[in-house]
C-alpha cells in the first residue's frame, strides 16, 4: 500500500508543478530558479527525451501506458520476493514518473517540461522525468550489486523445500 501512495504522491506532485508552470508562464518564458545554476523554462515537448520522435505523440503515450502497467505489475509481483526497499522504491519512482508524463500526453498531446540547467547544455525536463531517471539508476544499482544476493537466497530457499 505504501508504494501505491508513493506513486500517487509522485504523480500528484508532478502534475501540480506542471499546472503551476503552465498557468503562470508563457511557452518559452524562463526565470532563474538558482541564478547561474538552474532555471524554470516552460516548454511543451511532443516527443520523448531531447524531443526525439516528436511526431509520434500517441505512440509515446501508448508506450508510456504499457511501461507504467508493466512496472507496476513487476513491483507488486516481486516486492515481497526481493524484500528490497531499493528495488521497490526504484519501481515506484519509474511508475510514478511514467504515469505523470502519460497524463500530459493524453490530456495535452505534449509533456510540460520546465527544469533547465545553466551550467550544462542539457535538455529541459520535468519532475516526472527526474523520478524515472532516479528510479532507473536505483534499479541499475539493485541489479548490479544486489541481484546475485537475491538469486542466491532464492536458490537456498528452493534447496530447503
Amino acid at each position: 500500500m505504501i508504494y501505491v501512495l508513493l506513486i500517487a504522491a509522485i504523480v500528484a506532485g508532478d502534475q501540480v508543478v506542471k499546472m503551476v508552470v503552465a498557468s503562470t508562464m508563457a511557452v518559452g518564458q524562463s526565470f532563474p530558479l538558482i541564478p547561474g545554476f538552474a532555471n524554470i523554462t516552460y516548454m511543451q515537448n511532443t516527443g520523448a527525451a531531447f524531443s526525439l520522435f516528436s511526431d509520434a505523440t500517441w505512440v509515446l503515450a501508448l508506450l508510456s501506458g504499457v511501461m507504467a502497467v508493466v512496472v507496476i505489475c513487476i513491483l507488486f509481483k516481486y516486492k515481497k520476493k526481493f524484500k528490497s526497499n531499493l528495488f521497490n522504491l526504484a519501481m515506484a519512482f519509474i511508475a510514478g514518473g511514467a504515469i505523470g508524463n502519460l497524463i500530459d500526453r493524453v490530456a495535452h498531446g505534449y509533456v510540460i517540461d520546465m527544469l533547465e540547467f545553466d551550467f550544462v547544455n542539457f535538455a529541459i525536463f520535468n519532475v516526472a522525468d527526474s523520478f524515472v531517471c532516479i528510479g532507473a539508476v536505483m534499479l541499475g544499482i539493485f541489479v548490479i550489486w544486489f541481484w546475485d544476493k537475491h538469486k542466491k537466497a532464492e536458490k537456498a530457499d528452493d534447496g530447503q523445500s
